[in-house]
């Protein structure tokens, strides 16, 4: 017990070693363990740091944090509960949001924050933004690009009807620790039409359903009632890499160069995602935003 006792010690004294206000423990990069982050190991570049450094700006810019990136969701969420229970002190857990909502996982506390969609590239990857980014990279202004925001609403419209029960299914199969699209290997449910545009790729999708009809021999029912939101409750890494491709692919029918780096996109959709939702712009995300980060207590 006494070993427990200084660990939870020593990660609610990191803030003065760091000389901050807070820790703030995200996901992504390498995955550590919790004796790992015990013993001060963490990833210092994280696109998951880039996202939750902007609404901590947009939100408390005068606060004075340190993020370290752990990777596995399951240390972040362990340091979440210590939170909760007030074993663990001027520390915050930022995390995304999955399928908790549903599965009564959530971690309820002051300190402990989720992202409004299934993951953070569910909240910057959507037409509002991907809008925004275009105009920065094409030099033009959103009167400019009028044809353009027909196109990718159309696009998108296309993305959630063929998703629409998927995403259920993937739902649903989560109360059963299960789930439906490939968590390594997104990419295989996208394909591109004979003009370059971002399709999705169906045939992966009925496949991936015959997979999951196979594994699971018993009747599998909502055990909860479950309302869906394509582009919220999406595998996060589907609407990511739909977005990076729907935006490469505007850029080059612009006759822009299509060709940037990911994590370069990635982090330019991030600031203009923080500036919508610091204007209000986005509504219902702007707002949940608003209410996650009023109620943090140090």
């Amino acid at each position: 017990m006494t070993v427990f006792k200084r660990t939870y010690s020593g990660l609610s004294n990191l803030y003065l070693f760091e000389r901050v206000d807070a820790v703030v423990f995200v996901e992504g990069g390498e995955s550590y363990g919790r004796k790992d982050v015990e013993s001060g190991r963490y990833n210092v570049n994280s696109i998951d740091i880039t996202f939750w450094r902007a609404l901590f700006g947009v939100f408390y810019p005068a606060m004075k944090l340190s993020f370290r990136a752990v990777g596995s969701k399951t240390t972040v969420n362990g340091i979440a509960v210590d939170i909760r229970d007030g074993k663990i002190l001027r520390v915050i857990a930022a995390m995304d949001r999955d399928f908790d909502d549903i599965n009564g996982g959530l971690v309820i506390s002051n300190n402990v924050l989720y992202t409004y969609g299934y993951s953070w590239e569910n909240d910057c990857w959507r037409l509002g933004v991907i809008l925004k980014v275009l105009c920065v990279l094409s030099g033009r202004n959103e009167a400019g690009i009028i044809c353009e925001s027909v196109v990718i609403k159309k696009i998108y419209d296309e993305f959630i009807c063929k998703m629409m029960r998927m995403v259920r299914v993937d739902a649903i199969l989560s109360q059963y620790g299960d789930g439906l699209f490939d968590r390594e290997h997104p990419l295989r449910y996208m394909k591109k039409s004979s003009s370059g545009r971002p399709d999705i790729n169906t045939p992966e999708l009925i496949n991936s359903l015959r997979t999951a009809r196979r594994k699971n021999s018993r009747p599998v029912i909502e055990r909860c009632v479950i309302k869906i939101d394509v582009l919220r409750d999406c595998f996060g890494h589907i609407c990511g890499e739909y977005g990076f491709m729907v935006l490469k692919y505007l850029l080059k029918k612009m006759n822009e160069d299509g060709g940037m780096a990911k994590e370069f996109a990635n982090r330019v959709t991030i600031e203009k995602f923080s500036i919508l939702v610091q204007n209000g712009e986005l509504h219902e995300i702007s707002d949940y935003y608003k209410s996650e980060f009023t109620k943090v207590l140090l």
